[in-house]
């Protein structure tokens, strides 16, 4: 297990993702970085990514939009 102190902590960047469903995959992309990109397959949970930075967390969550769709119509 890697051990990190508070100082490297503080040098990492967060960057919020956004996501779309493609089929099976749901696709991560970020709008400050290009050319990174993170796919879940969400019926395996396969993952794959492209153009990992570790100075980068990358986060982000995916709510379908059946899901949005149903939230604005709660009253």
């Amino acid at each position: 297990m890697q051990k990190f102190d508070s100082n490297q902590m503080k040098s990492i960047e967060t960057h919020k993702c956004t996501s779309i469903r493609t089929g099976e995959w749901i696709v991560y992309h970020c709008p400050k970085c290009p050319d990174y990109e993170r796919r879940i397959n969400w019926r395996t949970g396969k993952m794959k990514t492209r153009n990992i930075r570790a100075n980068i967390n990358h986060t982000g969550a995916h709510v379908s939009m059946e899901y949005l769709d149903a939230m604005k119509n709660v009253n």
